[in-house]
């Protein structure tokens, strides 16, 4: 077989794949309670009309076998509840 990169957006589906099937080899995913966070200050900021950046880079990171257990990385592996 050859080599393929994919990109989606659920994330979950996944994580069995790169604990046990070793099929992927890694994953980029984005922090959810980053973006948000920086969603409402943002947005704060524009309303008490401070300046705001027209882009802000909410961050990836790399998952991979020898991470996936780190607390960091554990804590975007986690379905957000609620």
């Amino acid at each position: 077989g050859g080599d393929l990169m994919a990109l989606v957006r659920r994330l979950w589906p996944l994580l069995a794949g790169i604990s046990t099937n070793g099929h992927i080899d890694a994953l980029m995913v984005q922090n959810p309670r980053k973006m948000g966070y920086l969603g409402v200050k943002t947005m704060v900021s524009h309303l008490k009309k401070e300046n705001v950046e027209k882009r802000i880079d909410t961050g990836a990171e790399v998952i991979t076998k020898a991470n996936m257990g780190e607390p960091t990385i554990a804590e975007l592996l986690a379905p957000p509840k609620g």
